[in-house]
């Protein structure tokens, strides 16, 4: 059972950001501002303590899971917690169970504070679970997922295809109903807290090499003719776009009439407008963080005034080129 981490709103385009949260969890650990802890029920007065207020936040975390089942399994000697400590408060934290002799570990519970998600800790505590695993030799978890929760597990390296023989862990594993038996299996070499600076590494070196091979980096002067023009429409040719000329682009055979693109456009971004859900990008969004996060905002008031004008939108591949923008936009943020 899962609750909390990063969140399935940065799957399609948020990468980025989630590299960020991770980088920032890693510097809040070498600062002193977190720090993890391996514990089980050995009596000992802290261990007591800290499994009693990660117990706290699995109970909180996961509503649906009997409180009196959480204890049973928290407290009981042959599971191991796994605590996220900021402060003195316990503020997220795994259970699990290893089985050394069978090469793997069996993650049971995962959550994160409420009040502390989005933080990207959600990864950063299952790549400390990584580094832990691989001290006591063990290279490989299952773990039984619901709904909710097997789109973070396969960002953090799980899939329903398992590896390991069924012979290994049937009958050492309990079955969930309504969960996907998920399997992680991680290579030992690879050091799961530089996770981030590798990434960005290779990016960069990407980026170098892709520089060598292509001008998509080269920043043209913009458009100044709408500017000149004081606001009485004018249309230019794409091709008189910096930097259009000399690629690949070739105009369509068949141009539709102004009048007749005009028209399929308004019908276009009628029925979106009026759509039971287009509340949200009727205007600007009036929030610091979205303004700080979103570079490019655009929305359907924004397009409304662009058609209008007539002079905008002089194909539709323009158009589509705003409205896919504005829906990538929602999904990054």
């Amino acid at each position: 059972e899962y609750m909390g981490g990063d969140g399935d709103m940065m799957a399609q385009t948020g990468m980025g950001l989630m590299r960020a949260r991770a980088e920032q969890a890693r510097q809040e650990e070498q600062t002193g501002v977190l720090r993890f802890e391996s514990v089980y029920n050995d009596s000992k007065p802290q261990s007591l303590v800290w499994l009693t207020q990660v117990k706290g936040v699995f109970s909180k975390g996961l509503p649906r899971m009997p409180v009196d089942y959480i204890a049973r399994m928290v407290y009981d000697r042959n599971h191991h917690s796994l605590c996220l400590i900021k402060g003195v408060k316990v503020i997220g934290g795994i259970l699990y169970r290893p089985f050394v002799s069978q090469g793997f570990s069996e993650i049971v519970f995962l959550a994160i504070d409420p009040s502390e998600q989005v933080k990207g800790y959600g990864t950063h505590i299952m790549n400390h679970l990584k580094e832990v695993s691989k001290l006591q030799g063990i290279h490989n978890f299952l773990t039984y997922a619901d709904n909710f929760a097997v789109g973070y597990f396969r960002k953090q390296g799980f899939s329903e295809l398992l590896t390991l023989p069924r012979a290994r862990y049937v009958g050492y594993i309990k079955d969930y109903d309504g969960g996907t038996l998920m399997e992680c299996r991680f290579d030992a070499r690879i050091d799961f807290l530089r996770i981030p600076q590798f990434v960005s590494a290779a990016r960069a070196q990407i980026d170098r090499a892709t520089r060598t091979r292509c001008s998509n980096f080269v920043v043209h002067p913009g458009l100044t003719a709408f500017r000149e023009s004081r606001g009485r429409p004018r249309r230019l040719a794409v091709t008189d776009i910096p930097g259009v000329a000399g690629t690949q682009y070739a105009p369509e055979e068949q141009q539709l009439s102004d009048d007749v693109l005009y028209e399929r456009l308004s019908r276009v971004l009628r029925a979106v407008r009026e759509h039971p859900r287009a509340e949200h990008f009727l205007s600007a969004v009036d929030s610091d963080d979205y303004k700080t996060i979103v570079k490019n905002p655009i929305d359907l008031s924004i397009i409304l005034s662009r058609l209008e004008s007539r002079a905008y939108y002089v194909t539709k591949e323009i158009f589509n080129a705003d409205m896919t923008r504005m829906f990538t936009n929602a999904r990054f943020f």
